[in-house]
Order: structure tokens, then sequence, then C-alpha cells
């Protein structure tokens, strides 16, 4: 759902959609659906800790990374950050 992409994009990953509701009505061919959001903490990234594999320094993945101690949380950065290391293909047994 959009609102829980809008939330974990903007500093809740933890955030979380409950069916509150639902009533159908048939006659009509109708149903109305109520949902909770429940957004959670707020989060901004801390300190990246890094393992060094032998093939790539922490300094070669830290050039990478789309995100930066005290930013606003971003599963979008997080994902991008996955693809572009991906794409480097160094990281791949």
């Amino acid at each position: 759902m959009i609102a829980l992409t809008i939330c974990k994009n903007h500093g809740y990953p933890f955030a979380r959609l409950y069916k509150d509701r639902i009533v159908i009505d048939r006659d009509k061919k109708q149903m109305q659906v109520a949902l909770l959001l429940s957004p959670g903490p707020f989060v901004r990234f801390g300190n990246t800790v890094l393992e060094e594999n032998g093939r790539v320094t922490g300094n070669f993945i830290k050039r990478h990374m789309r995100w930066r101690k005290g930013q606003v949380y971003s599963e979008k950065k997080v994902l991008d950050t996955l693809q572009t290391l991906n794409n480097t293909r160094l990281l791949v047994k």
C-alpha cells in the first residue's frame, strides 16, 4: 500500500496496517474497509558497521551507500544501495 511505502521511506520502517473493520453491502455491491495505520517509532540511520570480505573494502561500500548517519531512515535508500552494490558484481560469490 502507498501509505506503508511513504512511512517506510520517511523514517518509519516498522509501520504496519491493520484491518479495523469490513462492511459488505451485497445489495448495493459495495464494500467499505477501515484500516488502522500504526507508524511505529521514528528512526534515523545510525552508525554503519561493515565487515570486509577480502574482495572489497569498507570504504568501497561506504562510497556506494545512499545514506549517512543521522539522516531519516528510508527503505528506498537501503534498497538502492543494495542494487548499486549488486551491480558492481564484486559482492557476488
